[in-house]
């Protein structure tokens, strides 16, 4: 199992930078054009119990993930657990998967945080495969990177937008 955190700073109100993160279309596609992201939702906004797939790039490397939005603070956090599938060097990987967003005040603005833990099959072939994905797959520094990237597109794009409409629309 691996489990790390990254955080940004963001120049903009906790409100906007839920409302933002939340809405998972808005900013997903714009971010990663060549991938795909599924939602299904009861209520039209994403939310607790809610589905979202998505296949994306990771480190050089192309994942599915399928999971569910299994904890919900409203304004506060989200949680999405699943699992996802990536392919390196044509043998498939499959292992769980969890990222929390966190939104916080920070003073002049909020933090913006990503904590995200995977676990291997258990077993043999589980530790063999964790072995290989960290040791000669470096995919622990490159799910931190994929984070930190993320992190730093919204940050962007709520400073951005933040100015020119008053706060995020």
């Amino acid at each position: 199992m691996f489990e790390f955190e990254e955080s940004v700073s963001i120049d903009a109100p906790v409100s906007d930078v839920w409302k933002f993160v939340t809405d998972v279309s808005r900013w997903w596609l714009p971010r990663a054009p060549t991938t795909l992201l599924q939602l299904r939702t009861a209520k039209g906004l994403l939310g607790l119990g809610d589905e979202v797939g998505f296949e994306e790039w990771v480190g050089g490397n192309r994942g599915e993930a399928r999971g569910t939005i299994t904890e919900w603070t409203q304004g506060r956090a989200v949680t999405w657990e699943g699992e996802a599938t990536y392919r390196y060097f044509g043998v498939r990987i499959r292992i769980e998967e969890s990222v929390t967003w966190r939104v916080q005040p920070r003073s002049g603005g909020s933090e913006l945080s990503a904590r995200v833990w995977a676990r291997f099959p258990p077993g043999l072939l589980g530790r063999l495969t964790e072995w290989y994905a960290e040791a000669v797959l470096h995919i622990v520094d490159k799910d931190r990177q994929h984070a930190r990237r993320e992190l730093d597109y919204l940050k962007r794009a709520l400073e951005s937008a933040a100015p020119a409409r008053g706060g995020v629309a």
